[in-house]
């Protein structure tokens, strides 16, 4: 009798170990597919279901699907999703049919990944059905720069642009919140240009060389940035007029080509061209001698040279004056008269004195020469003596408007002296 109650007992304990070792469990597909995926580095992949049942459990027992390690599996489209999930057997052992829902989790590394299996296992981790995946393909995430800005710059002859923020700090944007530190942005070679040299609002700049680096930085492309805008404002230039200096008679023409101006603030080998230049009073013929104030004023900067661009420059023009000199009168016909030897230098000039041609035509500006004396060089008797002659002078409303050069060149002699000797009486 106790014989008979232990081989109950025994065969009892075999069959149950049998049934939870699996070898009477049976895992049947039903429908779907997961034989492929695609994803983003970061960013779960859309997902994919295949369905169950099972049978031979021992009652409430758990079929338990696993995921290989670039996946994660659900019982619910939305989740949650983990490694694995437990689908419990119902009071007869059997496992209704089961939607199970496949997705590549979103850490997973870039790279392709083939031949994964899904695992369905016993609670004994004995294995009682795969489904495979051939071939899962993650792609590195996109990383944008943001908060990228240009900084304006005045006009300098080159292209070179400088990048600056927009007031937050430069950064990526899409990085994943578990790779914020093992991922950053180098700014070391990074360049920016602009479009061309001249000046411009919102030009294009094209920016160049940033990179990543960090242990994670493998995971991730960066994109180039995209064209930037900056500008580039006008360079101060100053023209400034040279002082125009003109002879009593002589007049000065207003019009453009005019070159008679100092240029500073032109970049590098620049060079201005031509202006228009207007002269004010003072200009004509018949100004009087004078300085006449800011009198040479200039506008209209055109052409150059050697790059310049006058819309490259904001230009300042400098006037400056004008100068009307004397106009230079000579005499003819001056001369100095011999004389006797009197124990003085001076000389007598002659009388033929006359203005040689150039004073304008309607100016009242005639000889004076009541004032004119004449030195010789020595009162000793010799001939050729120099004779200096001056104090010749013009009068008339118009004679400040002309200088007068003194004769030169005048010579004279002085003759001996008769001398009596006489001898006294003895």
């Amino acid at each position: 009798m106790r014989f008979r109650i232990l081989r109950n007992f025994l065969l009892s304990a075999v069959f149950s170990l049998l049934a939870f070792a699996g070898f009477a469990q049976t895992i049947t597909p039903a429908t779907g597919s997961i034989t492929s995926f695609s994803s983003i580095y970061g960013d779960a992949s859309t997902s994919k279901n295949f369905s169950f049942t099972g049978a031979g459990f021992t009652p409430g027992q758990p079929a338990i699907v696993i995921a290989n390690a670039e996946s994660e599996v659900s019982t619910a489209l939305g989740g949650p999703y983990a490694s694995s999930v437990s689908i419990n057997s119902d009071g007869s052992g059997n496992i209704a049919s089961t939607t199970i829902y496949v997705r590549t989790a979103e850490a997973t590394i870039p790279g392709v990944y083939l031949s994964k299996q899904i695992r369905i296992e016993n609670a004994g981790g004995t294995l009682i059905g795969t489904r495979t995946i051939s071939q899962i393909t993650v792609n590195t995430r996109s990383l944008d720069i943001i908060n990228v800005a240009i900084e304006d710059k005045v006009y300098d002859g080159n292209t070179s642009a400088t990048v600056t923020n927009n007031g937050s700090p430069i950064s990526l944007d899409n990085l994943r919140t578990a790779d914020l530190g093992n991922v950053t942005i180098s700014f070391s070679g990074a360049t920016a240009t602009f479009d061309d040299a001249n000046v411009g609002s919102f030009k294009t700049v094209t920016v160049t060389g940033y990179s990543i680096s960090g242990p994670a930085s493998a995971y991730y492309t960066l994109i180039p940035l995209p064209a930037q805008s900056g500008n580039i404002t006008a360079k101060p230039l100053s023209i400034s007029a040279i002082l125009a200096n003109k002879t009593y008679g002589t007049a000065l023409t207003s019009g453009s080509g005019f070159t008679g101006f100092n240029a500073v603030g032109a970049v590098g080998a620049e060079n201005p061209g031509t202006v228009t230049v207007t002269y004010g009073s003072g200009s004509t013929a018949n100004a009087n001698v004078g300085t006449y104030n800011n009198a040479v004023v200039l506008s209209a900067l055109t052409g150059g040279s050697g790059g310049f661009l006058p819309g490259n420059y904001t230009i300042t023009y400098n006037s400056a004056n004008i100068v009307v000199n004397p106009k230079a009168l000579t005499l003819s016909g001056a001369g100095a008269n011999n004389k006797i030897y009197n124990g003085n230098s001076v000389a007598v000039l002659n009388g033929g004195v006359s203005l040689n041609a150039g004073v304008e035509v309607g100016d009242d500006c005639t000889l004076d020469a009541s004032g004119a004396t004449g030195t010789f060089a020595s009162p000793n008797v010799a001939n050729g003596i120099n004779v200096t002659v001056s104090g010749y002078a013009l009068t008339g409303a118009q004679a400040g408007n002309y200088s007068l050069t003194q004769p030169t060149g005048i010579t004279a002699n002085i003759t001996e002296k008769a001398l009596t000797i006489t001898a006294n009486t003895i």
